[in-house]
């Protein structure tokens, strides 16, 4: 990886870019050069925050199978995916690696064909106890997979509950690093030179960026919104709402502020939390490097 450039980031699955604006806590000169989305209120949102300047601008894909992976083979320095959760939720049916909706093989393929230097995907906790066809644990069929296109992988769980939230909301992260590298700083650990390698890995513009600890990459500063019987805080949307013209507080509500509730609703229970993506990356690469 070219030490003088942005570290580019391919977004799979992408949401609201709750991962890459995680990955952005920890990597500062993270740079997206496309995403891959397939719901409109999402698709909507991050050209919204692109317009806006909060998100880099870069095309946006709408389907993971059949996204052009080949056309970016060499260009691509983090992949990332919080891939869908209904085959291993424990809300659903579980069908697993059975469910059509089981997006890995596909991903995994694409892993292949672009040769990300590192792949960090996200799935629910279930997906520990899962199982495939064979009986095999869906995460470690997941581990197993990245391992064989070349990368060492690892996985651990993570809450949002860690990062000042004030909810669980357990996740399972995977990390896999290209075998390339990860076995190259391996073999020189005490080396003054794994703290160039450490650079070259994150990327630079002109100025050394450490990987920055968990604590500082997990922005536990953070603000969530206020608990309920809480004052909310003056960012935080209105909970009591009323009709088109009526009044929120006793002030003028001039909009409808139930619009697309549900959607919203839907790409919050679907999203990950930044801080928590943050905190992941940072404890399984230091664990891998």
């Amino acid at each position: 990886m070219d030490t003088t450039k942005e570290i580019t980031h391919l977004s799979l699955c992408t949401g609201y870019e709750g991962i890459g604006l995680g990955l952005r806590r920890v990597l500062p000169n993270l740079r997206e050069i496309a995403y891959v989305e397939r719901e409109g209120f999402p698709i909507a949102n991050l050209v919204a925050k692109i317009e806006s300047g909060q998100l880099d601008e870069a095309p946006i894909f709408t389907d993971v199978k059949t996204f052009p992976y080949g056309k970016f083979r060499g260009c691509v320095d983090i992949l990332s995916g919080g891939f869908p959760c209904q085959p291993f939720s424990a809300a659903g049916k579980r069908q697993a690696t059975e469910d059509p909706r089981h997006l890995f093989p596909y991903i995994r393929d694409g892993i292949r064909d672009c040769q990300p230097q590192i792949v960090f995907l996200e799935n629910v906790e279930g997906i520990i106890s899962a199982k495939t066809g064979d009986g095999e644990s869906v995460l470690q069929y997941v581990l197993r997979q990245l391992e064989g296109l070349g990368y060492r992988a690892t996985a651990g769980v993570f809450s949002a509950s860690e990062v000042g939230a004030p909810h669980q909301r357990k996740r399972v992260y995977i990390l896999g690093v290209s075998n390339a590298i990860s076995s190259r700083l391996r073999g020189r650990r005490d080396s003054k030179e794994c703290g160039d390698d450490i650079k070259r890995i994150q990327g630079n513009k002109g100025e050394r960026h450490e990987l920055r600890s968990e604590t500082e990459g997990c922005g536990l500063n953070f603000q969530f919104p206020a608990r309920p019987n809480e004052p909310q805080r003056e960012w935080e949307e209105a909970r009591t709402i009323t009709k088109l013209g009526g009044t929120v507080d006793g002030s003028s509500c001039g909009v409808d502020a139930t619009a697309n509730r549900v959607d919203r609703l839907r790409a919050c229970g679907n999203g990950v939390v930044p801080q928590t993506a943050a905190k992941a990356f940072a404890t399984l690469i230091n664990r891998i490097l």
